[in-house]
This record gives structure tokens, sequence and C-alpha cells, in this order.
């Protein structure tokens, strides 16, 4: 149970023991004032001492009074019989609210016990709750303590900034402009890529493509051509110089192959065309 918790506690207990003394007191007094009034009726006497009721607020002359008897009922010189009967049940009664006021002293007794028992838990119980909040006071310095050492030594050990060092928001600041370059450059890149990418170009592209083959084509037919016709015409030379001049050996015909720069224009074409083949297959 918390200590905040077992006072609370503590405290009702107090208050309801407080409330049953008050009514006891209460009880008791009634009954006291029931037994004076019957004592004065039955005694008729002046040497009767009659009880105070402003007295009844503390509990020693509660049992002072719960102490007194009746005086022996032969004190009345010749009681009658109907005296005598009337008597005996007064003398019942106050006996009966003898007892009462003794039970009544006895519980005022056994709280009032139950009540310093109370208080001395209570003390001990503030005691240690502030035991408990000196040491709970104590950690918490301690720990503070051990945060400000830590402090220190971070502090300590942190580096100093260079004077040609960027602050971070500076360097914040550049990276957004070299981010915001990066975007523009992308957009037009995206932007010339699309425009490749578009029909317009690829037949455009596939057009002079497919007219560089056909010029190949034909420079190839004549190239083919004109190679056959230049072996007739050696082979006539070389035919009409053996019978002129048998011992003059003919000249071994040279076939030229076509030339370096033909074959490169070729190659690149032929790269071309399968590049844009690939590139429409793939848009499809």
């Amino acid at each position: 149970m918390e200590p905040t918790s077992l006072a609370s506690s503590i405290e009702n207990t107090i208050m309801r023991t407080m409330q049953v003394m008050q009514e006891s007191n209460a009880v008791t007094k009634k009954y006291l004032r029931h037994k004076n009034f019957l004592e004065v009726n039955l005694l008729q006497s002046n040497s009767n001492q009659k009880i105070d009721l402003a007295t009844l607020n503390d509990s020693e002359t509660i049992r002072s009074i719960s102490q007194i008897d009746l005086r022996n009922a032969q004190e009345t010189p010749y009681p009658s019989q109907n005296e005598s009967y009337k008597f005996q049940e007064l003398q019942n009664l106050i006996q009966e609210l003898n007892k009462n006021i003794k039970n009544q002293a006895f519980r005022i007794s056994q709280l009032e016990n139950q009540l310093s028992e109370v208080n001395t838990e209570k003390i001990s119980l503030l005691q240690e709750l502030r035991d408990a909040k000196r040491q709970y006071d104590i950690e918490i310095s301690t720990i503070n303590s051990k945060y400000e050492d830590l402090d220190m030594q971070k502090n300590y050990k942190k580096p100093k900034p260079l004077e040609n060092e960027l602050l971070p928001e500076e360097k914040i600041q550049l990276l957004e402009e070299k981010y915001k370059q990066q975007v523009l450059a992308n957009h037009g890149l995206i932007k010339d890529i699309k425009k490749l990418k578009s029909e317009e170009g690829l037949s455009k592209t596939d057009s002079k493509v497919n007219l560089l083959e056909n010029m190949l084509h034909d420079n190839l037919k004549k190239h083919k051509s004109l190679k056959i016709r230049l072996a007739k015409t050696e082979n006539l030379l070389s035919s009409d110089n053996s019978r002129t001049s048998p011992k003059l050996t003919p000249k071994k015909s040279k076939i030229r192959s076509p030339k370096p720069e033909m074959c490169q224009i070729k190659k690149k074409i032929l790269v071309k065309s399968k590049s844009s083949t690939k590139t429409a297959t793939t848009k499809l």
C-alpha cells in the first residue's frame, strides 16, 4: 500500500473513531439523565447528590459516574407493597442503566486506546514519509549532478567549428540549389529522350536509314558492275598483248577492293539501322 493511501485510511479511521466516541457520549448522557431522574423520584432526599450533566464531556467523569450505586432500599422507612414493587422495578432499571453505562465506558476506553495506537502509527508513517522524501531529494540531486558532469564532458569534447567551414544552414541551402539545378537538368534530359522516342523522330531516322541503305545497295551494284567490266577489259588487254608481243608477260591485274571509307560508312549505317529497329520494337 502506498504511504499516501495508508495515511488517508488512518485519517478515515480516526474520524470514524471520533464519531463513535461522540455517539457513545450522547448515549451515556441519555442514560445518566434517565438514571438521575429515577434517583430523584426514588430517594426524595436533600442529601442525594445530583449528577451535573455539564461534567459528562470527560471520559473519566463517565467512568466515575458509572460506579455510582443506589443506596440500600432499607433507608426508606416502611415502604408499602406497591412502593416496594415500583422500587424493585426502578432498581432493576437503574442496574440495567449502570450496566449500559459501564459498557459504554469500556467501549470508550477501547476507542481511546485504538485512537492512541492510530496516532502512534500516523506519527511513524509521517516520519517514514519525511525520510523517503529526504532520500528522494538526495537521489535527485545526485542524478542532476551526474547529468551536469556529462554535459560538461560533451561540451569539452565537442570540436570547435573552423573559420572557413560552412554553417549547417549554408550547407543545406547549397545542397538545395544543387538539387534544383539537377532537377532542371533532368527535366531537359527527359524532354530530349521523349523527343527522340517520339514517332516523328523515329520515322525520320527510319527514312534516313532506308535512304542510306538504298544508296549503299546502288553503290554496291555499281561497284560490282564496274569490277566485272574492269576484269573483262584487263583480260582483253592481256590477250591483245600476248598476240602482239609474246615475249612480254602480261601484268597481273589488281582487283581493287572498295575503299575503307565506304566500309566504315556501311558499318555505321548498319549499326544505326539495328539500333533504330530495337528502339522501335521496345516502344511497341
